[in-house]
């Protein structure tokens, strides 16, 4: 299995954001956290 390149990280994780549900008010809430996000293998 080879490893994700970073085009397809970034594709996934667009698609994924896609698929949530964020109000206005917690979108900038979140805008104005630090946020980590880990790729599990």
């Amino acid at each position: 299995m080879s490893h994700p390149t970073l085009k397809n990280l970034w594709s996934n994780l667009v698609a994924a954001m896609g698929w949530a549900d964020f109000d206005e008010q917690e979108l900038k809430q979140r805008i104005n956290t630090r946020q980590q996000f880990r790729f599990a293998t």
